[in-house]
């Protein structure tokens, strides 16, 4: 395999990583009042947000270089 489908492969599974992450989050903010601690969950989201766009803007910077 060539370096540069190496490169894809990584790219795809990171966008999987970033859907994924987007979905988590979607459902615990649908199901937070039915945690014992959803309060504690919620207040933790912005910061799990902040990375999952930041993984992104790596994807995009990823393949702008490629």
């Amino acid at each position: 395999m060539e370096h540069s489908d190496d490169l894809i492969g990584l790219e795809d599974s990171l966008m999987d990583l970033h859907l994924s992450v987007n979905k988590l989050i979607k459902v615990i903010q649908d199901n937070a009042s039915n945690l014992e601690r959803g309060e504690e969950v919620l207040n933790k989201l912005p910061l799990l947000d902040f990375y999952n766009e930041d993984l992104l803007r790596n994807i995009g910077n990823m393949r702008s270089r490629a």
